[in-house]
């Protein structure tokens, strides 16, 4: 078993012969070689090559590796569409604050998301006023919700949250960083806000980092 792709890589050019396969289990983020693989349709004979002999071989001799995922992958996706209070929302938003992403001023999707620092700005607030009545929001056209925080019935003040923000991580140990849009959902249930963070195709993002490993190898 391997925990990095160059020894992965290393041990199996060192063993491996014409008829070795390395196969790929994308569901497992995996590569697992197998170095006696059966023998194809020309097997090598003292120095030249016999046609359709047949070779089975035991196919044990084997070297796996899997994938590892970066903490940050791990920490985003395990929030993934799971629900948490303001608070606890607004202290995974400070924990992490440097996965967010600034938005590049050259790419059009990226015209409404907004900066890391305001990001914060509206974790803090949800924080501050954690206790506190809410009500929601939303403007229709952009999707951005405005809570406002009530006492004794009177609005004490309101933040905009933004509908999405941008993260910055890797999905593998080592690997590329991904610009993966995060999108936020909230609601008010019971006067109290809550929140969930849904990324954007996580699956996709994970395939083509996984695809990215594959050529490595392959190559």
């Amino acid at each position: 078993t391997h925990h990095e792709v160059l020894s992965f890589i290393d041990h199996v050019n060192r063993f491996r012969d014409m008829d070795s396969s390395v196969w790929a289990d994308a569901g497992k983020v995996q590569l697992t070689a197998v170095l006696n693989y059966h023998r194809g349709g020309l097997v090598p004979s003292g120095g030249a090559y016999l046609a359709n002999v047949p070779g089975p071989r035991w196919a044990d001799h084997r070297a796996v590796y899997v994938c590892p995922l970066s903490e940050q992958w791990k920490r985003w996706i395990g929030a993934h569409e799971k629900w948490m209070t303001q608070e606890a929302f607004g202290q995974f938003i400070e924990d992490n604050l440097t996965d967010l992403a600034n938005p590049d001023p050259a790419n059009a999707l990226d015209a409404s998301m907004p900066a890391p620092a305001r990001v914060l700005e509206v974790a803090r607030d949800l924080v501050i006023h954690a206790k506190e009545q809410f009500q929601r929001t939303i403007n229709p056209s952009t999707g951005e919700g405005v809570f406002s925080w009530k006492k004794d019935n009177e609005v004490q003040g309101t933040t905009k949250v933004p509908k999405s923000f941008l993260l910055g991580i890797p999905v593998f140990d080592a690997g590329d960083a991904y610009r993966i849009e995060a999108r936020l959902r909230y609601d008010v249930k019971d006067g109290a806000a809550r929140f969930q963070v849904a990324l954007y195709q996580p699956q996709t993002i994970l395939r083509d980092a996984f695809d990215k490993i594959r050529k490595q190898v392959a190559d």
